[in-house]
């Protein structure tokens, strides 16, 4: 069970999490509003979940985001640029995010957006390429929206600085996915449509995060289409809202997080919270063997309380399950550390920690060996040991005690990612070669 969970740690590393899950990724979501016409108003959101950022050496961190949207000729149809700070309060926040808004209107058709996401800290820049679709011909209804706040507006009034107007409708941050927080703001959330007219009446419907339907909280229109949803009565989770007229569907995902849950008796303490700075130092280093370049050499120039910000921002962009108390890969990956500093740990004056040796860091890649061959006196040559894989690709691994104090050294390996010692068959001799080779 431990050596699945490993691989299943180090797959779920590169792959997005589950649908109706927050995943730690820019993403970008297209609200469309048919035009007279047969045009397509587009308003973009774009949210930058602040766990992809660095922090910077003396404080906060910093992006840029390009945004770009071309037609199905190449034509250029929006250019935007930002460059926002982000304070160090809001790097604490695990479900911190920004979001940016662009709106454009487009020809019946196909569209492309471009997204360049630029982290001050560490350069490294995140792409995204995403097509959308104008609505055409006047369909049954829109997309849904959802918001932080709505209100109607009337002919004079100006939107607000976080406020996008639709109409005589002005609705405060929109984002994708929302938060919905309940502590120190609103327990509702603001959702707006259009519909055009088409045989049916609009519906809405509620599902959880595993797609069973939910009975839907109290709604109060203000408008057609536009009006509030009360979230007092739902536990915290992910949920997708459903906007139907016949057989047309359209969904928006958000989420309810209540913050009190996260001082509760199901959320595990903070790892680095009451760290100093040379416990970080320990338990950063490592990483080494998980670090993307983009990542590495920013740590080292970091104050303390960005080293913490640093390492909790490094796990939540590995995190399988975002939006639950525990992160899986993080626990998984220094109870690994923990067992092999117990098992592999070599004396000597240098007192090597045991994740730092050559079978600490097989152990820590691949799990336990599924055969092991022990020759720990072996007669006419040094002790050795072998260990061999057999699911998945076939690996073998040979460690040898050069020093006699049980320090062992990987000398040979049909693994391409690691290194065999040249002169590994003289080190061996014959006779170990052969037994090797059969092993």
């Amino acid at each position: 069970m431990r050596i699945r969970s490993w691989f299943a740690f180090l797959a779920l590393t590169w792959l997005p999490a589950p649908p109706a899950q927050i995943a730690p990724e820019l993403a970008c979501t297209a609200a469309r509003f048919w035009r007279p016409g047969d045009s397509t108003r587009v308003e973009l959101l774009c949210r930058i979940p602040y766990v992809l950022l660095e922090p910077l050496p003396r404080a906060g961190a910093g992006y840029r985001l390009s945004l770009d949207v071309t037609d199905s000729a190449g034509r250029n149809l929006l250019t935007r640029r930002w460059s926002r700070g982000v304070a160090d309060a809001a790097l604490d926040d695990p479900d911190g995010a920004g979001v940016e808004r662009a709106g454009f209107t487009a020809p019946a058709g196909r569209c492309l957006i471009h997204a360049a996401l630029l982290d001050s800290a560490s350069r490294r820049v995140v792409r995204l390429e995403q097509p959308i679709a104008a609505l055409g011909e006047a369909p049954a209804i829109s997309d849904l929206l959802l918001a932080t706040g709505l209100r109607i507006a009337g002919p004079q009034d100006s939107a607000a600085a976080d406020e996008l107007r639709v109409g005589t409708v002005s609705l405060a941050a929109p984002g994708w996915p929302l938060f919905a927080r309940r502590r120190g703001g609103s327990q509702r959330v603001a959702y707006y449509f259009e519909a055009y007219g088409a045989a049916g009446a609009p519906s809405l419907t509620l599902s959880d995060s595993a797609g069973a339907p939910v009975a839907l909280p109290a709604a109060r229109e203000l408008a057609p289409g536009a009006g509030w949803l009360d979230l007092a009565g739902l536990p915290s989770g992910s949920y997708t809202l459903t906007l139907a007229v016949g057989a047309v569907r359209r969904d928006a995902p958000f989420r309810v997080s209540d913050p009190d849950a996260r001082s509760g008796a199901d959320t595990p303490t903070d790892r680095f919270g009451p760290a100093g700075e040379a416990a970080l130092d320990s338990l950063y280093a490592p990483l080494i063997y998980l670090m993307t370049d983009a990542e590495r050499g920013i740590y080292p120039t970091l104050a303390p309380d960005g080293k913490r910000r640093f390492l909790r921002a490094f796990w939540a962009r590995r995190d399988p399950t975002p939006g639950t108390p525990h992160n899986e890969a993080e626990d998984d990956f220094y109870q690994r550390i923990a067992e092999a500093n117990r098992r592999f740990r070599e004396g000597g004056a240098g007192q090597i920690p045991g994740w730092r040796t050559d079978r600490g860091r097989i152990f820590l890649k691949y799990g336990d060996p599924d055969e092991v061959l022990s020759r720990p006196q072996p007669g006419s040559t040094l002790p050795f040991e072998v260990w061999k894989y057999t699911r998945g690709k076939p690996r073998k691994f040979c460690f040898m005690d050069l020093t006699r104090f049980g320090n062992y050294s990987l000398i040979y390996t049909n693994d391409i990612t690691e290194a065999s010692r040249p002169n590994w068959r003289e080190l061996l001799g014959s006779e170990a070669w052969d037994e090797v080779m059969r092993f």
